[in-house]
C-alpha cells in the first residue's frame, strides 16, 4: 500500500526499456518481459523509450511490440557532448527549428535509421 502511496505523490511521463532487455530479445523471455514494460507504459499512458537498439531485428521486435520511441548505435554512434551539440543544435540565424527532444529519435521508424 506504501509503494503505491508513494508512486501516486511523483508524476511519471516516461518509461524505459533498459537495453538489459533490448540486448537479448531474440530469447522468450526476454521479449516477454520488455513486452509486459512496455504494455505496462501504455496502462499508465506514458511514453516508452528502448535504450540500446543496436541492430534492425531489435528495432523490428520492438515496433512489434507497440515501442515507439528509441535509442541505440542502431540510429547514431556513442558521441561526445561536444559532437552531439556540433551535429544536432541549431545555428542562431540558420532559419532551422530546433527539435525539442533532440536526443531522441521521434520514432521507431525504419526509414529514419541511418538517416
Amino acid at each position: 500500500m506504501s509503494c503505491s502511496r508513494g508512486a501516486r505523490s511523483h508524476i511519471l511521463y516516461e518509461l524505459v526499456v533498459d537495453r538489459e532487455f533490448t540486448e537479448h530479445l531474440d530469447r522468450d523471455e526476454e521479449r516477454s518481459l520488455a513486452a509486459v514494460v512496455i504494455r505496462m507504459g501504455e496502462t499508465l499512458s506514458l511514453e516508452i523509450v528502448a535504450e540500446g537498439i543496436e541492430r534492425p531485428a531489435q528495432l523490428d521486435i520492438l515496433r512489434r511490440l507497440g515501442c515507439q520511441l528509441g535509442q541505440g548505435s542502431l540510429f547514431a554512434p556513442p558521441m561526445s557532448r561536444e559532437q552531439f551539440e556540433a551535429a544536432y543544435t541549431v545555428q542562431p540565424g540558420s532559419g532551422a527549428q530546433r527539435e525539442e527532444r533532440a536526443t531522441r529519435v521521434p520514432s521507431l521508424d525504419p526509414s529514419t535509421v541511418g538517416a
